[in-house]
């Protein structure tokens, strides 16, 4: 069963009209709420919070000058037990630009906190000055034409490509290929690229 209520006309033919003491919402316009919200709001400042710089201490590391201008394969050992094998083509352009090949097998200090066991196998942009410490303005930049880093790493670690491009930032990965194979005495790691300006270029291992 349907029903409906119908409103009462009053004696003389009319509807009442029903009063409400309850008020429709008041619409305030968009530009209104705004600047009201302009008018009460703190803006905070942005804190940047700053990170100091850590440096590599690279004077523990077993070093070898990179030939420039020509294609050169090369093996850099760290005291005959662990040792850093590249195949490559490099440009010479910059005359107080370098590379060094880098090996290394033993502790690492953390921001002088506590150490880690590792095994490197990488290279470094060095300049009269030094290695790994500035980056390099430019205009020209050196630029390895093909690059192939391998090395033979415990069984007990984790092998993490670590690259950087000449202006600091992360390369594109897909000019980066990475290998590996196992046996029972270790593993052998190999990463690839082409056609690259390089900071630094490295197969980072940690001992687990």
């Amino acid at each position: 069963m349907v029903t409906a209520r119908i409103q009462k006309l009053n004696r003389k033919g009319q509807k009442n009209i029903i009063k409400t003491e309850k008020e429709l919402p008041r619409i305030v316009e968009p530009n209104k709420i705004t600047q009201e919200y302009q008018n009460t709001a703190k803006i905070q400042p942005i804190k940047l919070r700053t990170h100091p710089m850590i440096y590599e201490d690279l004077s523990i590391y077993s070093h070898l000058l990179m030939t420039k201008g020509q294609p050169d394969v090369q093996t850099l050992c760290y005291n005959d037990t662990f040792c850093c094998h590249a195949s490559y083509s490099l440009t010479n352009l910059l005359p107080h630009i370098s590379y060094h090949l880098l090996a290394y097998k033993g502790e690492r200090g953390l921001a002088g906190e506590y150490t880690i066991d590792i095994e490197l196998c990488g290279l470094v942009l060095c300049r009269e000055d030094g290695c790994g410490t500035e980056l390099v303005v430019e205009e020209e930049e050196e630029s390895f034409e093909f690059l192939e880093l391998s090395a033979n790493y415990s069984n007990n670690t984790i092998v993490i490509p670590s690259v950087l491009s000449w202006s600091g930032q992360l390369p594109d990965w897909d000019k980066v290929e990475v290998y590996s194979a196992e046996w029972v005495q270790g593993k052998e790691v190999i990463m690839s690229l082409e056609h690259s300006a390089l900071f630094s270029a490295a197969l980072y291992a940690r001992v687990m």
